[in-house]
């Protein structure tokens, strides 16, 4: 199932920050050239981001304890 997500990456040149929005549709995400957006105060340069997913899954853990009835 493709999920789209965006990223925000500093420009190389300028320092600007951009956001950029792409699918993943598999373990693999491609290599991208991107250009640094001048409408948003950036320099207009092209430059390669390599975007990776990272998840992080944790459990959270519970005692199971048994209940005892006194006779």
């Amino acid at each position: 199932m493709p999920i789209r997500i965006s990223v925000e990456v500093y420009c190389p040149y300028c320092g600007c920050i951009n956001k950029y929005y792409f699918v993943v549709d598999s373990h693999y995400i491609p290599k991208q050239i991107v250009y640094c957006d001048v409408e948003q105060g950036g320099c207009d340069r092209d430059f390669v981001i390599d975007p990776h997913l990272q998840i992080n899954l944790y459990a959270d853990v519970y005692k199971i304890e048994k209940y005892r009835k006194e006779v």
